[in-house]
């Protein structure tokens, strides 16, 4: 028997005890998803003031721009945010409406990863899959915000039940949905849905019994329909005029086709290039690029808990295959269905996780979409291992060599936090160490032919104690303030990278609305956070000089001051950095400390500086709740 084989055929009846055991795991997913969902606010500020933007107007809603007044697009594909749009504009604009399309998603993912792992290798493997995605913390967490990834998701694992009922009806309408939907995730986060096509195509193409031909064939086609979904948007806007739509945020050439395939495309695997001598920026601490870099503390933390078990399942399948069996299915030109189950998830696995161990520039909830084969992995290793374990041999100490370096990789884990409550991590290690050495334990016993059920006990509490600590890690998600602009699982995100972006000063918003004479921009700025916080706290259009990442080519001086003499804009909110000396000692005496921003580059400096000869700076305190230094001074243009 291979990895993905178990005594019991799994069959498409389901016995009233399966249908209850699938609903406990869907109410535990559903609860960690939507418990106290609403306490994390508007999550990402970025998306949330862009959907805002979006029910302003249908213009703004096809090309997803971020401010009311149609300035500067999002930096993403739409369908995402046109689903959230949606459910923004059926129950109104909060952050529950945000975050409710991805709590439903990891719901679904949830289900489908099921079902798609039942079919191949028992209800048994079904279920510890799908409490395992139930519980991922990345998934979680992607589940209870406003971030694309659980749509990902979603899409991805529709994508892969298509394609193998393809595999199975010899159908290629299947096929066809199969391309379609992975054109459809295309459309909410670009190339990461891409990841997966190669192994999706390598399942198809030695699982279908057809023949060859006819494989290349309706690949060729289930290509075109993925390039087709996948592209069409991203055409539409690159062929109408730029004057009649939103700059495309985060580019250099105002370009769709530059954002998805630059920006989002190669600057995620190799880095983000230098502009104007601004080094890259990086968020977080992901650890070094190389093969451990995903057993690290930093992402091990949000993916890692079973990774450990999952590649030890995925060589202990390939290691018993049978490779006659293998043969006769290579004459036969075919695949069957176990041996191209292990292709399917293994591949996911290998091609995912060779991505984020190299990548220089991703997030880690972009980690997410590698979950469900990592889950799926473990479910199936979990059955087959465990049935190893009477065999009078080294296979027999397989199952407790993958608890215990899972075991081991969650240690690692949990000490790389060490500020973590100090009840907590010692009684985790303890759970952990104790249910491999009964594991152990065990499989000495069962050389002298103990009763199998008390095998299985053990086992089970074994692997309890090992979902417990990634449980108890993601409980601590459900406390407040752990919404933010980068979701991260576990105790401190703040410290971690992911940070909360705080309402704007009450003052600031006072100043504005006294001195504001109905121009096209509410205020200008050349931070991304205080452009989202401003447009979140009011029904204005905010500017973003250069967008997200700030080096966006949409203004130059001698357009930023057309603007100002047209009567767009007059109020400015730029770094402090940028006042002149007897500007700074008018305003802050002798506590000038420039501070800079993160964001400024070349073109917002240049953009900055022009503000700073030719506006007149605002006193603090007409500003200012408690006047202070600040890292941004406000600015008034008259036209």
């Amino acid at each position: 028997m291979t990895l993905l084989q178990t005594r019991t055929v799994a069959t498409s009846k389901i016995s009233r005890i399966e249908i209850i055991a699938l609903l406990a795991v869907l109410s535990l997913t559903a609860l960690l998803n939507f418990l106290f969902l609403s306490q994390n606010g508007f999550g990402n500020s970025y998306y949330a003031a862009a959907v805002k933007s979006m029910l302003v107007s249908w213009k703004n809603f096809f090309y997803v721009s971020f401010d009311a007044a149609g300035f500067i697009s999002i930096d993403k594909p739409p369908l995402g945010l046109w689903i959230q749009a949606t459910s923004a504009l059926l129950f109104g604009f909060n952050g529950f409406s945000l975050m409710l399309p991805q709590a439903l998603a990891g719901v679904g993912s949830v289900a489908i990863l099921y079902f798609l792992v039942r079919k191949a290798a028992g209800v048994v493997a079904g279920f510890i899959a799908a409490t395992l995605l139930a519980i991922s913390p990345i998934n979680v967490v992607t589940n209870r915000s406003n971030i694309l990834e659980s749509l990902v998701v979603l899409t991805v694992l529709l994508a892969t039940w298509a394609i193998l009922r393809s595999i199975e009806q010899r159908s290629l309408s299947w096929l066809l949905v199969g391309g379609a939907f992975i054109g459809i995730g295309f459309n909410i986060k670009g190339l990461e849905t891409w990841l997966v096509v190669p192994v999706l195509i390598a399942t198809y193409l030695f699982g279908v019994q057809l023949a060859w031909r006819i494989r290349f064939l309706n690949l060729g086609l289930m290509l075109l329909v993925i390039i087709c979904v996948s592209l069409v948007w991203i055409v539409a806007v690159d062929l109408t005029p730029a004057p009649q739509r939103p700059y495309v945020d985060s580019t250099l050439t105002n370009s769709e086709f530059d954002l998805t395939f630059n920006y989002n495309g190669t600057q995620r695997l190799f880095g983000e290039p230098s502009y104007g001598g601004k080094p890259p920026v990086i968020k977080h601490d992901k650890g070094d690029p190389g093969p451990i870099r995903l057993f690290q503390p930093p992402l091990a933390s949000q993916i890692g808990w079973f990774l450990p078990f999952a590649l030890l399942s995925l060589m202990a399948g390939l290691w018993k295959v049978d490779w006659g069996n293998l043969r006769q299915s290579l004459k036969r030109r075919y695949l069957s269905q176990s041996q191209y189950s292990l292709l399917l998830w293994g591949g996911w696995l290998i091609t995912a996780g060779s991505f984020f161990s190299v990548a220089l520039r991703f997030n880690q909830y972009y980690m997410a979409v590698f979950a469900p084969a990592t889950c799926a992995l473990v479910g199936c290793g979990v059955v087959s291992l465990w049935r190893d374990m009477a065999i009078p041999t080294w296979r027999g100490w397989l199952l407790v060599v993958a608890f215990g370096a899972t075991a081991l990789e969650q240690v690692i884990i949990m000490t790389g936090f060490p500020d973590w409550n100090n009840w907590q991590l010692p009684l985790l290690i303890a759970l952990c160490v104790t249910g491999v050495l009964l594991l152990g334990a065990m499989r000495i016993l069962l050389l002298r032919n103990p009763p199998q059920k008390h095998l299985k006990v053990i086992s089970a509490i074994t692997l309890v104690t090992l979902l417990l600590v990634p449980l108890w890690w993601v409980s601590v998600s459900l406390t407040p303030n752990n919404g933010g602009e980068f979701p991260l699982s576990g105790p401190n995100p703040i410290q971690q990278g992911n940070f909360i972006v705080p309402k704007p000063d009450q003052t600031l918003l006072d100043f504005l609305n006294a001195n504001s004479t109905n121009e096209r921009f509410f205020i200008a700025t050349s931070s991304i956070e205080d452009a989202g916080s401003i447009a979140l706290a009011t029904d204005k259009a905010v500017m973003a000089m250069g967008g997200y990442s700030g080096y966006a080519a949409i203004l130059t001086p001698q357009s930023l001051a057309a603007r100002v003499k047209a009567g767009e804009v007059k109020l400015f909110l730029i770094p402090v950095s940028n006042l002149q000396e007897s500007q700074a000692q008018a305003l802050y005496s002798q506590e000038i400390a420039a501070t800079g921003n993160p964001f400024v580059t070349s073109y917002t400096n240049a953009l900055t500086r022009w503000i700073s000869d030719n506006c007149q700076p605002i006193t603090p305190n007409q500003w200012q709740t408690t006047p202070q230094l600040l890292k941004m001074q406000l600015y008034k243009c008259n036209p």
